[in-house]
């Protein structure tokens, strides 16, 4: 899930802060993503993998492997990917200019086209 992490913190960072409701997001966003790969993380696992995404600063080119890893796994895991991203920028209850433009660059390279 690092591919995966590496989106989500960016996402998380992008406005200039990172809110707690988008760390928490982000573990429950990822649960399911590793529960696919293996068992499901129990809820101190969630949280550990939480902060460890907070911790995170992706610059450009990790974020472009991970867009390169992610759109290698196919197109299902494209649409669980963008899904769990459009949950995280929601988490605070604020949309940010920034994550908008974001997620839809994010979008653009995965499938061609804007989310929001």
């Amino acid at each position: 899930v690092d591919s995966e992490a590496v989106i989500l913190a960016a996402l998380s960072r992008v406005d200039g802060k990172v809110a707690a409701e988008e760390i928490t997001a982000i573990g429950h966003v990822l649960s399911p993503i590793i529960a696919g790969r293996g068992p499901m993380p129990t809820p101190e696992e969630t949280i550990a993998i939480a902060r460890y995404v907070g911790r995170l600063r992706p610059g450009e080119e990790s974020i472009r492997r991970a867009l390169d890893d992610i759109r290698e796994q196919g197109p299902d895991h494209i649409h669980t990917v963008l899904m769990a991203a459009v949950k995280v920028v929601r988490a605070d209850g604020l949309l940010h200019p920034a994550e908008i433009t974001l997620i839809n660059d994010v979008s653009v390279d995965l499938l061609g086209g804007p989310l929001i």
